[in-house]
């Protein structure tokens, strides 16, 4: 069991994330952020100006449910932003970052884990639906710091 619970990770993320995402705003383990929805909490919502928003959810390794946390996000709608979520990312932290003496260091040098998911095909009439998402990649993880992570949030 990881002597950081996985808010705190996910806080100290979203800090990192921050000075890497100017002009973004970065909320972490915030409730009162989805429409319809004010106990829903996401771990990281992340928003800019024209801009649609973007998703994390976070576990720590094995991460078994960290997919199934993540897609039902897409095509939520935030109550700071006119659009839509359309990314939602699954992060899977290292086993390590959980016991580390520094939570903020560890995150910044370890290997993330991580997918996308975006929405591929939506409801021909109104009202818009999501049909069906896309994962990327197809199967696996991509690998990276949390600066390639946050080049993922800004395309």
């Amino acid at each position: 069991m990881p002597r950081h619970t996985e808010p705190s990770a996910n806080n100290d993320l979203a800090d990192l994330m921050r000075p890497m995402l100017p002009g973004w705003d970065v909320r972490s383990e915030n409730t009162q952020v989805i429409q319809g929805q004010p106990s829903l909490q996401p771990d990281i919502l992340i928003t800019a100006q024209g801009r649609s928003p973007v998703v994390i959810e976070a576990e720590y390794i094995p991460a078994n449910t960290v997919e199934t946390e993540a897609r039902p996000r897409l095509g939520l709608s935030v109550t700071v932003h006119p659009r839509s979520i359309e990314a939602a990312i699954a992060v899977r932290y290292p086993e390590e970052v959980g016991d580390a003496d520094d939570l903020q260091a560890a995150l910044g040098s370890s290997r993330l884990s991580y997918c996308v998911f975006t929405p591929e095909k939506y409801r021909q009439t109104p009202p818009r639906e999501i049909q069906s998402i896309s994962r990327f990649p197809r199967s696996g993880w991509l690998e990276g710091s949390i600066s390639d992570l946050a080049d993922l949030v800004r395309l």
